[in-house]
């Protein structure tokens, strides 16, 4: 049997190993705060699955995205002059946030929203940062509508994903100057209104008046 000084030795080992897989466990998750990856907004969608109701289904099956009213869409879009890549994949992100909160498992992108090339996915393009921005703000915008009960570390989350597009839109886009300032734009004002944390409907009832107003403006003024 080991004897006594052995066995401090051993536990101090055990210590050091601990304290090291510990401080390794810290450095990870700060970084994954300071670098927020484009995945969170897959974990935001997954959050909303598992918490969503009837009403969700409802609100969405209801939506017309703005491509797809009739009084304003001119041969599939509103505007006759050729559609930007950064706008369709933008609209291709909230067609594809809308099929998979109604649970449409593999949707497929209507014509007039696929990619330039047609072989690839949005993801495989330079526009893959607009195409997330899509499914990003729809996701909100359903919450504005919906309004389930969510944690603040729910909004917390959120926050980082604004700071990735913030940063992504910042330091380098394909889109038109004009596009990326609208982006740019948007997302400053809805900034301050998700900082707020709105966690319920009925504690800050105006936050999410306000932000619903500024998702829909952003979905009418970003697309085709």
């Amino acid at each position: 049997m080991p004897n006594e000084k052995t066995r401090n030795r051993f536990y101090g080992y055990i210590s050091i190993v601990t304290a090291v897989i510990g401080l390794g466990v810290t450095i990870a998750l700060n970084s994954s705060m300071l670098f927020p990856s484009p995945d969170l907004v897959h974990t935001t969608y997954a959050t909303i699955a598992q918490i969503q109701n009837s009403q969700v289904k409802t609100v969405l099956q209801d939506l017309q995205l703005p491509w797809q009213n009739p009084v304003t869409a001119t041969t599939g879009f509103r505007t006759t002059p050729p559609i930007s890549p950064a706008a369709q994949a933008f609209a291709a992100g909230l067609w594809n946030g809308q099929q998979t909160l109604l649970g449409n498992d593999n949707p497929i992108l209507p014509p007039s929203l696929l990619p330039p090339l047609k072989e690839l996915s949005w993801s495989q393009t330079g526009w893959q940062r607009d195409f997330e921005l899509g499914q990003w703000i729809l996701l909100l915008w359903t919450v504005t509508q919906v309004s389930p009960p969510l944690p603040k570390a729910f909004w917390e989350q959120q926050q980082q994903i604004l700071l990735h597009f913030q940063t992504e839109f910042a330091t380098s886009s394909q889109s038109s100057p004009l596009e990326t300032q609208r982006v740019t734009l948007a997302l400053k004002f809805i900034k301050p209104l998700i900082k707020e944390t709105p966690v319920s409907a009925q504690q800050q009832p105006h936050l999410y008046e306000q932000l619903h107003r500024e998702l829909a403006f952003m979905i009418d003024n970003l697309s085709p």
